[in-house]
């Protein structure tokens, strides 16, 4: 959906747009927006581990403030795309060409703030109340912006990922909201590298895109994570996958409609209750590891989480053909 004409208009004649990124941030920030073919993007400058940025990492939701109105958008980070940065990057400094502000718009279009840029989508007022949460963080995250993890600590994960991707088990729905995620257990404990919150839309990731989890708390629904990127939304799930199986090496979640029509219920299948990346969904698999034959079967169906699918193994090729051969056999 476009955003109203005057905001455009807004964008044309001021340099300063107020941002409020998530549900808890009592006011708005200034920065600046530029428009690209339409769309409408941001970056942080500060890079900073906690800012309107990461707020739109968490939910995926926020507002804008021009004039005296508020809207209501959502958030996420833009596909890789060399040809849409330098798009961008133009627009910044076709924009901000004021004396006191050309070094800042230099600065913002180093090659180091492509990371950290954000599009914004236009939500209906009328149906502001209504923002999809599916893709984006449910629980408490305690998270440590720290640099990338060395690129051969990923590299396996990141393959496996494109496959899951170019089978469209791991991608992003048409309105943008992400799916599937994939992780691996990290030196021999309980601490797993999974790819990042709202990932799903890019077609392919690099190592900014992938955190690590170190602990969590079910009972607090808290998460600790670092990395340069918040941990999936179903980080909990892998979590608990990996503390009740030791012998578990990787977990792969992905969406396929047709394969979860055709499972639920004839695999280990989480209650109906159970929404995804929340206790009541860890709590659910506990059970169908203690009670059922999922150790074994290594797949299960979530039945609250229309789609939703989980695979495991020893290692990130087997997790991966448990789905490819339940896939193939329906």
């Amino acid at each position: 959906m476009s955003f109203p004409s005057s905001f455009y208009q807004h964008l044309q004649k001021h340099t300063l747009t107020g941002i409020k990124g998530g549900r808890q941030r009592p006011s708005f920030l200034d920065i600046w927006m530029v428009t690209v073919e339409g769309r409408v993007f941001a970056r942080s400058w500060n890079k900073s581990a906690r800012s309107w940025f990461t707020a739109f990492q968490e939910t995926g939701e926020g507002e804008i403030k021009y004039g005296d109105r508020v809207i209501c958008v959502r958030g996420r980070q833009p596909e890789d795309d060399p040809q849409l940065t330098a798009q961008i990057n133009q627009a910044y400094l076709r924009k901000y060409t004021q004396p006191e502000n050309i070094p800042y718009a230099e600065g913002i279009t180093k090659p180091e703030y492509a990371a950290y840029t954000m599009e914004f989508f236009y939500v209906d007022d009328q149906k502001a109340g209504n923002i999809p949460e599916e893709g984006y963080i449910k629980f408490r995250a305690d998270w440590t912006a720290t640099p990338p993890l060395p690129w051969e600590s990923l590299e396996e994960l990141d393959h496996w990922r494109n496959v899951m991707y170019e089978a469209g088990l791991i991608g992003a729905y048409p309105d943008g909201i992400g799916f599937g995620n994939i992780s691996k257990r990290w030196n021999n404990s309980d601490q797993f590298i999974i790819s990042g919150s709202a990932t799903g839309n890019h077609r392919r990731l690099n190592a900014t895109h992938y955190a690590l989890v170190t602990s969590v708390d079910i009972d607090q629904n808290c998460l600790q994570c670092s990395g340069p990127i918040l941990a999936s939304s179903e980080s909990m799930s892998h979590a608990v996958i990996y503390r009740e199986c030791p012998e578990v090496q990787a977990v792969i979640h992905v969406h396929d409609l047709k394969m979860w029509e055709d499972l639920l219920h004839q695999v280990p299948t989480t209650d109906a209750s159970a929404t995804y990346g929340s206790p009541e969904m860890a709590y659910s698999i506990i059970d169908l590891l203690q009670n059922t034959d999922l150790r074994t079967r290594r797949l299960f169906v979530m039945e609250g989480h229309r789609e939703g699918i989980f695979a495991f193994g020893d290692n990130l090729e087997t997790a991966a053909e448990v789905i490819t051969t339940a896939r193939s056999t329906r």
